[in-house]
């Protein structure tokens, strides 16, 4: 009984609790299946409107919480599908290792015709390197003239 005459109590003799604070809007917070919907939606080639709509929020929302899945969504989409292809062709269906294998080699085709990055080598230059390589050139571009009221011939 010592304990609830310690608790803060209102005019009527009721345990007292702070009020909530009514003001604004409650924020959004993604969640794993919200994710998975954006991820769908953007790889089947639906618009952030369209996107925001169906998660009920505004297009400003979606771009603040879901930017990695509007970003990469096609990628995401067509990573799963391989992930649920694999499983199944490790489960034994003939058709999903076929459809697999044949998803790998588009992988291999794309990754062969990538370019390589330019390495250290073959960096252009920039405009100070060329003209300090050019001035230390004999008769470079940028070469010291000779000194006025110098003899041309001695």
């Amino acid at each position: 009984m010592a304990e609830e005459s310690q608790q803060p109590r209102d005019l009527f003799g009721d345990p007292w609790t702070p009020p909530r604070d009514p003001r604004g809007r409650r924020s959004h917070r993604p969640t794993a299946q919200g994710r998975e919907i954006v991820a769908q939606l953007k790889g089947g080639g639906a618009s952030d409107d369209d996107i925001a709509l169906q998660l009920g929020l505004c297009v400003k929302t979606l771009r603040k919480y879901y930017f990695r899945e509007l970003d990469h969504g096609v990628s995401l989409a067509r990573n799963e599908v391989l992930r649920k292809l694999y499983e199944k062709a490790m489960a034994g269906n003939v058709t999903a290792m076929r459809a697999y294998l044949r998803e790998t080699e588009k992988g291999a085709a794309v990754q062969a015709m990538r370019l390589p990055r330019p390495s250290a080598a073959e960096k252009p230059k920039g405009k100070k390197e060329q003209r300090l390589e050019d001035a230390a050139k004999v008769g470079g571009l940028y070469e010291p003239g000779r000194p006025p009221g110098s003899a041309t011939s001695h």
